[in-house]
């Protein structure tokens, strides 16, 4: 893999007073994974750097660690109703004071010289919440409304770029459904956003929808950048993934879940690897930029 100079990032986290990086996307597309690979990388120039910072992650909801995130969970079982069409001001809140009780480590990521990467953050309210209302007007008002309430209101610093993991809908279905069991679902392999395709797909046109009208250079807020997982797409590729849905379906062993893992990594999605360079390439030209 091709080393790219993040220097520029780490002079401008310490000059500009600290920088938060968000790593989103669909479910499945590998925001744990990515936010790993970044934070290795700055942590090894770190290392042979003379600047003195700090680099941290956070992993939003915050499962089992306050109240306000585990009522997420409750409501991605379906605990209040059905989580793809139940109101979003109910949750919008809940997802909200979750990042809330985590508001000190963010400011000290972004006041003190320090770099934050964060899986999710108050972005994935705004693509997910926002799906859920079908008339733009109304949709965009949402998105204002979140805004205000995380920003404006609780105080929490806004990220200095965000990068979208655009995993096609059926693909991500199928690594959703080889993850280990995760604490929030307690043993359902899907949930309540995840199990509604006709959601899954209104979700990804809003966060596309924001990658494009928040590029950086675009916009005063935080740029939004749209990174593409998927090798290719076409009749074939779908019909190759509900095949391999139907399989998992019928056959939900670990041989089987390792088979279709191994499937997707040669035929369907570039390579962790290949991903991370995206998203380096990218941080390098933003912040060669500033």
């Amino acid at each position: 893999m091709p080393e790219h100079n993040l220097n520029n990032l780490i002079n401008y986290a310490a000059n500009k007073r600290g920088v938060i990086i968000v790593i989103d996307g669909g479910d499945g597309s590998g925001k744990a994974l990515q936010t790993l690979l970044l934070m290795n990388e700055l942590n090894k120039l770190k290392d042979i750097s003379s600047i003195p910072l700090e680099i941290g992650t956070l992993d939003f909801p915050q499962y089992g660690k306050n109240v306000f995130a585990d009522m997420t969970g409750r409501y991605l079982r379906g605990e209040f109703g059905d989580a793809a069409t139940i109101s979003p001001y109910f949750i919008i809140p809940y997802f909200a004071l979750d990042r809330f009780c985590e508001k000190d480590t963010l400011l000290q990521f972004k006041n003190k010289g320090n770099i934050g990467v964060l899986n999710r953050y108050t972005t994935s309210n705004l693509g997910h919440q926002a799906a859920k209302i079908e008339d733009n007007s109304e949709a965009l008002k949402c998105i204002s409304l979140i805004e205000q309430m995380e920003y404006d209101t609780l105080g929490l610093p806004r990220p200095d770029l965000v990068f979208y993991l655009d995993v096609p809908r059926e693909i991500g279905r199928l690594l959703v459904m080889i993850k280990k069991e995760r604490i929030y679902t307690r043993g359902s392999i899907l949930d309540g956003h995840e199990s509604s395709a006709k959601y899954q797909e209104k979700a990804a046109s809003v966060f596309r929808a924001l990658c494009e009208e928040r590029a950086p250079g675009r916009t005063k807020v935080e740029g939004w950048v749209k990174i593409e997982c998927n090798r290719h797409a076409g009749e074939n590729y779908f019909k190759q993934a509900k095949k391999l849905e139907n399989l998992l379906l019928s056959d939900f062993s670990k041989n089987t879940k390792t088979m279709v893992r191994d499937e997707i990594s040669r035929d369907f999605l570039l390579t962790p690897e290949e991903i991370h360079e995206k998203i380096d390439s990218e941080t390098e030209k933003h912040f060669s930029q500033l």
